[in-house]
């Protein structure tokens, strides 16, 4: 079970170095290595204060500005983890799963929110819609890319 361990904790760092490019500021990529760890990790609950408390800040300010002011190539980043998952489960039995998730919401600040199908729900409902693209193999599988569905209005 250590090996597993120290195996999971060697392609990590592997990943968050390769995914380093991607950030315009040393502070960013810094940050964005704690945002990984905590979100890999165990914590019961995944939020802005968790996160900061596990990273070891004072407040969630730095996980905050790392997701919504530090500049970086979200598209990169996406490349990046999937050339990564790719190298790493590559089999010959692999499959690109595609998958929707809606998620309710009530106002109207949220980037794709609009009055659509909801799959979860079964009706229409103003809400959010994301397209999720898992790689999946025998050896694992892993998110490698995620597209928002913007409506035309």
């Amino acid at each position: 079970m250590v090996k597993a361990a120290e195996a999971t904790a060697a392609h990590r760092e592997e990943l968050l170095a390769r995914l380093g490019r991607v950030f315009t500021r040393r502070e960013s990529r810094l940050q964005a290595g704690k945002y990984v760890e905590g979100v890999l990790g165990d914590l019961p609950r995944k939020n802005g204060w968790s996160l900061a408390q596990q990273a070891g800040d004072r407040s969630p300010d730095k996980m905050q500005r790392l997701l919504h002011h530090a500049v970086w190539d979200e598209h990169e980043a996406m490349g990046i983890v999937r050339d990564f998952v790719v190298e790493n489960l590559l089999s010959p039995d692999a499959v690109a799963v595609l998958d929707e998730t809606g998620q309710q919401k009530k106002g109207t600040h949220t980037a794709g929110v609009a009055r659509q199908y909801v799959g979860c729900t079964g009706q229409v409902a103003n809400a959010v819609n994301v397209v999720y693209c898992t790689y999946a193999s025998s050896r694992g599988h892993a998110h490698v890319g995620a597209r928002l569905h913007l409506p035309q209005e």
